[in-house]
């Protein structure tokens, strides 16, 4: 699933779901970001946290992958939150 950056939290999927990694676009930013994932499928940032990781600046725009060795499984859906929009795109690996 494709993920829009914005302000807020943002559902991702409303469904029980497994999450098995994905991938973050980050141009070149001059702030620290830092995305949560959450079991919670209404688009709130609230629930039990799945995921989350703080980054710092990036000099050159990149492409960073994370490929989830053990798959996290979101109950009731996922919702994420990006604390800056310093990230272009997100994509989750969910099945």
């Amino acid at each position: 699933a494709a993920v829009a950056t914005g302000l807020g939290a943002t559902p991702v999927e409303a469904n029980p779901v497994t999450l098995h990694g994905l991938t973050i676009n980050f141009p070149i930013t001059a702030g620290v970001s830092t995305i949560t994932l959450w079991n919670n499928a209404a688009g709130a940032a609230s629930g039990t946290i799945l995921w989350q990781k703080s980054f710092a600046a990036q000099a050159v725009a990149n492409t960073q992958t994370f490929n989830f060795p053990n798959s996290v499984r979101a109950t009731v859906g996922i919702s994420i939150t990006i604390a800056t929009t310093a990230v272009s795109d997100i994509s989750l690996w969910l099945n």
